[in-house]
């Protein structure tokens, strides 16, 4: 249900690569936005089969930091931003030459 109105979208930009994932079935609040990669137990929900799942966000800024810091690659970011129908995230890496 949720990749019928989700788009990817790649482009080069400054020497980084950018990937942008579009989610215009579900609009985020401000709030929701700037809390989006901070860990937060309120966040923490278990599915009915027992998968913990709210943390997302948080693994995937944690893995650009990591990216970052481990490659040398100052510059790698991940952001989140409302649009006028639904919102998006996307991060960047850099491009090897």
């Amino acid at each position: 249900k949720i990749w019928r109105n989700t788009r990817l979208r790649s482009f080069s930009e400054g020497g980084f690569a950018r990937f942008t994932l579009i989610n215009a079935s579900r609009v985020m609040d401000r709030e929701v936005m700037n809390n989006l990669f901070a860990p937060s137990p309120e966040r923490l929900k278990e599915t009915p089969d027992g998968k913990v799942c709210g943390m997302e966000y948080v693994v995937a800024r944690q893995i650009i930091r990591e990216h970052d810091s481990y490659f040398g690659h100052v510059g790698c970011r991940i952001k989140a931003e409302s649009l006028d129908e639904g919102y998006a995230v996307w991060f960047t890496i850099p491009i090897e030459k």
